[in-house]
Parts: structure tokens; C-alpha cells; sequence
């Protein structure tokens, strides 16, 4: 598959995964706010360590809203990228699918960005990824 077919597998994964109705009720529950971008953080730290390791909920201002917010999840080393080896999984299967889905779909601005050097990775909610 190409970069394209792959994160249209992973996002159709996210997809399945949400019942009929369940995008916009997301969208009401989770408006771009501190509440949902704390929220959504916490339950990433809790949901997914066991797919991609130890994680940690930290402080940032790198979001849309300009303030400070507990809505950084770092990923002290990717499971997923350590295992795998390779960056164009990371960015075509994870980043870019699960990126797409939080902002398009679900209205919760979300960027990832991987670090190839030591495996880490931030997820920032409630940051508008810039454009690929």
C-alpha cells in the first residue's frame, strides 16, 4: 500500500470503532476547550499505554486556545515506532490517521509529533496539526 491506503486503513480502524451518531456527539461532549483537551489527554495515558508504552500527561501552551493546559501526552518510547523501525508506519498509520480523525471527525484539534531519535512522542490536543 501506498502512504495514502495505509492511513485509510488505520482511520477506518478509528472509525469502526465509533457507533452511528457517535462523531457528533463527540463534538457536543468535547468541544475545543480546556476541559476536553485535559480530559482527552488523561484518558489517552490511561486507554493506550499498553499499546505504546509508558506515558506521562504534562503542561503546555502549544494549543489553539493559547493557554496552559495539561493536554500534552508524552510517550517517553513508542512501542509501536521502537518495535516496528520504521518512521513511515509512525507517520502513515498513527500520526497522520489519528490527526485526521481527531480533527476532521471527532472537532478536537489533535497534532503528533514523533521523535525518530530517541522514540518519543507528543500528542497535543486541542493543536491544529499544520497541513501535509
Amino acid at each position: 500500500r501506498d502512504a495514502v491506503g495505509m492511513g485509510d486503513v488505520t482511520s477506518g480502524v478509528i472509525r469502526s470503532l465509533v457507533p452511528p451518531g457517535g462523531n457528533a456527539a463527540f463534538k457536543v461532549l468535547f468541544p475545543l476547550n480546556k476541559f476536553s483537551c485535559e480530559l482527552n489527554a488523561s484518558i489517552t495515558k490511561i486507554v493506550f499505554a499498553w499499546m505504546v508504552g509508558p506515558m506521562e500527561v504534562e503542561q503546555t501552551t502549544e494549543n489553539d486556545l493559547g493557554m496552559e493546559m495539561a493536554s500534552k501526552v508524552h510517550i517517553k518510547k513508542c512501542r509501536w515506532l521502537q518495535e516496528s523501525g520504521c518512521t513511515a508506519m509512525c507517520v502513515n498509520m498513527c500520526k497522520c490517521a489519528t490527526q485526521e480523525v481527531f480533527t476532521n471527525d471527532f472537532g478536537l484539534p489533535l497534532t503528533i509529533k514523533p521523535n525518530f531519535e530517541d522514540k518519543s512522542c507528543d500528542f497535543y490536543f486541542g493543536l491544529t496539526p499544520p497541513p501535509i
